[in-house]
């Protein structure tokens, strides 16, 4: 067992560190013209999404994530601003910087989200069946996931311009093949020393 621990030790640090070296979110960008409100801009936040954190880039509102499912701790995550439901043309350019699951918060008061918002689709997105509620008011936001390579993506329009907030987005990032190798390589190897010292 002791031999198991060490392995494992030493191991870890260095997969680890193949993942938290750098931000999932590089950077966003407006592609959109005329800006309905110019004070208030995406904000990205690398690295610590919790619950509790405010939803919206704007100041005067109060929708905070409610309880997260385990992955989604800390992930990378971007305020939008709430007023951008409005937004028919609303785009947003988001470049990753490593291979990605990006998930975008969708207020279930928007009907029908992969007819109305058709990008979904074009981008991988489904929903997952999980809902996040806002703390306080409990409104549910339903959770759409989609795996993206590293690169710029772009985010269309909310699927109403009249009904529920803004969607709002976070990321992980998804270990390289070599890393999943390595982990398995490393499990593999403790398999096989515990045996070879309960055959003794």
């Amino acid at each position: 067992m002791k031999t198991t621990l060490t392995a494992l030790t030493l191991l870890s640090p260095l997969i680890a560190a193949q993942v938290a070296n750098s931000a999932t979110i590089a950077s966003v960008t407006r592609l959109d013209g005329g800006d309905l409100n110019p004070a208030v801009s995406e904000i990205v936040n690398a690295a610590s999404l919790r619950p509790g954190f405010h939803y919206y880039a704007n100041a005067n509102t109060n929708f905070t994530y409610g309880t997260l499912p385990t992955y989604l701790m800390d992930a990378d995550y971007i305020q939008t601003d709430i007023g951008d439901i409005a937004k028919a043309d609303y785009q947003l350019s988001v470049t990753l910087a490593t291979q990605a699951k990006v998930f975008l918060f969708i207020d279930d008061r928007v009907s029908q989200p992969m007819a109305s918002m058709p990008w979904l689709a074009q981008l991988g997105f489904t929903d997952i069946g999980i809902n996040n509620l806002t703390v306080g008011n409990n409104l549910p936001y339903s959770i759409y996931s989609s795996t993206l390579p590293a690169g710029t993506i772009v985010l269309g329009a909310n699927g109403s311009q009249t009904t529920g907030n803004m969607y709002t987005i976070a990321a992980i990032p998804v270990p390289e093949p070599s890393a999943a190798s390595f982990m398995a390589a490393a499990f593999a190897l403790c398999t096989r020393v515990r045996r070879r010292r309960t055959s003794r």
